[in-house]
């Protein structure tokens, strides 16, 4: 909810909105100036906590930044760091700089910058960077000289976390269009010297990315420096694994070259750089940004006369009509026809006429392409309102036709989606549908789906989808299970998806590992060695995740310890959770569902390993499982698993006889033994007979 009045306004969960309506912000704020400094540290750390969700600012109140203020000039670099950094966090929006800049300082600031501990430089030179984004606190920050106080600070700090924050700041400093001038040699030397010698990743991607900056201005001296003492090392980024970095440095050699730069234009082609542009050119058409970088770059060196015959030969006339045809911004099509006016004249006036063709074809395309994701929805609401419809739908030819929406050519992600989910749906316990998609000629279905899930390319919607699909074929569906074994290495990397930060994708990673490890001994081996059993539990352990997280972490769990004795071992571990979060289900009413996977997995773990039915008993775990049985909600799988437990800890004659005076548990076993289902009425039977006294 949000709260709102003259002073604060707070975007706040219901039990932090009840708090704050009832007035108990205010002695917050107050704690700040208790005059124990462990008292002030948890007021901020506690008013740090509330400001941020997801990026957006929670709390802002003149009281509570005042106070922060006076709190980030504190003896104690512990609280002066929290109090920062709070500040930090509230600067990220410019609608609180000014007000903090007004409370703080400029002397102030800079003050913590030059002689704080590290732990407070961090956040006050974040604090900087932020300011420096609203033009008028930027020109205020270069007038009292604070550009110079952070570049004899990334001269001096050796700490790779302050140099991060420093290199970040600048890059919110210096920017093409004003503030150029106050990059001088020393603060160009020492950019370039990191340019040179970083190895991290953050470090490098801001020093290049203010090169750019500084290269674009066109200050011909700058760029000379810059060419003179950077350029090998920038072409030799344009290979970077990280392709924000790769960018930068086409953006750097884009400013480099324009205009009569002639001297840097011939260096950037005897030092390879026109291969690696083209390189980079051909595997990055879906970023614009970085197309219009290269394209700008090749234009500056077609104008240089010297230079086209070297041009032509390394296919660049192909490259740009091909970049041309595909693009649909202006911009890029505008440089391309510059580019090739200058190289082939003849070839601009064919692009002019295949354009305009080519606009109402696309016209056309995508008209056809709507009418595609209609007939797909279709598609999933016949499968939706019954399943039966699988066969049918199957029989009249439409999965290999759902296949071909699959391949790179379809880029319109919301059709690869909506592909994808009929494909789901059909082959949901289908083993036909199944067959359909993963036999055929190479590629077949299967391939197309593991390669939607491995293509880092690929846009996380389709992703999810399509790790998804591969869930549905891997059901129930051994030959598809062994298939997967041989399939460049996916086993493993849907193993590494639960560790993702998507939720969503996580969930369905879960599932589909589930699916694949089912009662397939090669398949849980795999998942075992490249740390699944591990990820698992700890994946239990966060007891906080939700229902269906907490549901589908289970029944991979169990799925895994089917008949696999090392990983019972360690998945043992997890059963303290497992208790936990099954007691906790029963009492919140989660559902059976949530509680099935949990008793399943609780049931697959006692029935082969003694150290779990040792920890069951220390938990006392019989008495959430009496729970269970007695609950009028619990589906006839909960009831059999909570039974089937009961009896694998009835082995033990030890035990056996708290079970025999557990009066609770006698009477619900009495109930179930007159139950409809057969299964359950059979296990409570059975146990029954063993507890007899």
């Amino acid at each position: 909810g949000a709260i709102q009045n003259e002073h604060t306004m707070v975007h706040v969960t219901e039990e932090q909105q009840r708090i704050a309506e009832d007035g108990d912000l205010d002695p917050l704020l107050r704690l700040l100036k208790h005059p124990h400094d462990a008292v002030r540290e948890k007021a901020a750390y506690a008013i740090n906590s509330l400001q941020v969700d997801d990026g957006e600012v929670m709390i802002r109140n003149p009281t509570g930044v005042i106070s922060l203020t006076q709190l980030a000039l504190d003896e104690d670099p512990e609280v002066s760091a929290k109090a920062v950094w709070s500040l930090a966090i509230l600067t990220s929006t410019e609608e609180n700089q000014e007000e903090v800049i007004r409370h703080l300082g400029w002397g102030n600031l800079l003050q913590l910058v030059r002689e704080s501990a590290v732990e407070v430089q961090c956040g006050a030179v974040t604090l900087v960077g932020n300011l420096a984004v609203t033009p008028t606190l930027k020109r205020k920050l270069l007038d009292i000289g604070g550009h110079q106080t952070l570049s004899k600070l990334m001269g001096s700090t050796r700490d790779i976390i302050v140099k991060r924050a420093v290199i970040a700041a600048f890059s919110n400093i210096i920017d093409s269009d004003n503030s150029i001038d106050i990059v001088d040699d020393e603060l160009l030397a020492q950019l370039l010297g990191l340019l040179q010698s970083a190895d991290d990743d953050r470090v490098l991607s801001g020093v290049v990315y203010t090169l750019s900056q500084i290269a674009n201005a066109e200050d011909e001296s700058m760029n000379e420096a810059i060419a003179r003492r950077g350029l090998k090392r920038l072409i030799r980024l344009l290979d970077s694994h990280d392709s924000v970095i790769a960018k930068a440095a086409a953006m750097t050699i884009n400013g480099l070259t324009t205009g009569e730069a002639h001297e840097t234009q011939k260096r950037v082609m005897l030092e390879g750089g026109a291969d690696g542009l083209f390189d980079l050119l051909e595997e990055s058409q879906d970023d614009n940004e970085m197309v219009l970088a290269i394209v700008m770059t090749i234009n500056n060196l077609s104008q240089n006369d010297v230079l086209v015959s070297g041009l032509k030969s390394r296919g660049v006339v192909d490259l740009l009509t091909e970049t041309f045809k595909n693009s649909k911004d202006s911009n890029v099509k505008n440089e391309c026809a510059e580019a090739l006016k200058s190289i082939v004249p003849d070839r601009v006036q064919h692009l002019q006429g295949w354009s305009k063709g080519r606009r109402a074809q696309r016209s056309e395309t995508l008209s056809l392409r709507d009418g595609i994701k209609d007939n797909v929805r279709k598609i999933i609401q016949v499968l939706i309102s019954d399943l039966n419809n699988q066969d049918r739908l199957r029989n009249s030819g439409v999965i290999p036709h759902l296949l071909t929406l699959l391949v790179d050519e379809n880029r319109d992600a919301e059709l690869k989606g909506l592909a994808l989910d009929a494909i789901t749906m059909m082959c949901i316990n289908n083993s036909s549908s199944q067959a359909a998609v993963t036999d055929g000629d190479d590629p077949t279905g299967l391939d197309l789906v593991i390669k939607l899930i491995i293509d880092p390319e690929v846009s996380p919607f389709v992703q999810t989808r399509a790790v998804r699909t591969l869930g549905a074929l891997c059901w129930n569906n051994k030959m598809v299970q062994n298939l997967i074994l041989e399939k460049d290495n996916i086993v493993p990397f849907l193993v590494s998806l639960i560790d993702t930060y998507d939720d969503a994708l996580k969930r369905i990673a879960l599932t589909t590992v589930a699916a694949a490890v089912d009662d397939n001994a090669p398949s849980q081996r795999v998942v075992q060695k490249c740390g699944g059993d591990h990820k698992l539990v700890n994946n239990l352990k966060r007891e906080q995740e939700p229902d269906l997280m907490v549901a589908a972490a289970s029944a991979a769990l169990c799925a895994l310890v089917k008949g696999n004795v090392p990983a019972q071992e360690t998945c043992a571990k997890a059963v303290p959770s497992l208790v936990f979060l099954l007691e906790r289900s029963v009492k919140q009413k989660s559902g059976s569902f949530v509680q099935e996977h949990l008793a399943s997995a609780l049931l697959e773990l006692s029935r082969n390993n003694k150290s779990a039915s040792a920890m069951l008993h220390r938990l006392h775990a019989v008495h959430t499982l009496v729970t269970v049985l007695q609950a009028p909600e619990s589906s006839g799988t909960l009831l059999y698993s909570a039974v089937a437990i009961v009896w694998e800890l009835s082995k033990n004659d030890k035990k056996r006889m708290d079970l025999v005076q557990n009066k609770d548990l006698a009477a619900s076993l009495q109930e179930l033994s007159s139950s409809p289902d057969p299964l359950t009425r059979d296990a409570a039977n059975k146990l029954l007979q063993r507890l007899a006294p």
